[in-house]
């Protein structure tokens, strides 16, 4: 080009068309994500799976969606009439090898055997 002015002017009107384009993306994928409100909404929109029981689903500005499963309880809840304890489902090894769960109103680890 024998014109480096007009060279200058066109490539600073580029810049600033790619800059406004990219600012639109931007501002509409910023906006798509206030708008997810569910697991699936979250998955369809391509967000990473968590590949945990039950599944769930994380969008970039922190929100946590969490796959319901027909006929699960989302919670555990005492049973109805009296103070019940719901222990968490964890494992402890015992020394020969089997394993104990949690029991009883303190959710302590059963004793393996030989143990008091």
């Amino acid at each position: 080009m024998k014109n480096p002015k007009l060279l200058w002017l066109i490539i600073t009107f580029l810049i600033i068309i790619i800059g406004i384009l990219s600012y639109s993306l931007f501002k509409t994928k910023s906006a798509s994500i206030a708008d997810i409100n569910s697991f699936e909404e979250c998955a369809a929109a391509g967000y990473p799976i968590l590949e945990i029981y039950p599944e769930q689903c994380n969008t970039p500005d922190g929100k946590n969606f969490v796959n319901n499963i027909p006929g699960q309880p989302r919670e555990i809840l005492p049973p109805q009439g009296g103070e019940g304890v719901a222990c968490t489902m964890e494992a402890r090894e015992c020394p020969d090898g089997s394993f104990v769960g949690r029991t009883g109103p303190n959710c302590e680890f059963t004793p393996c055997s030989g143990e008091k």
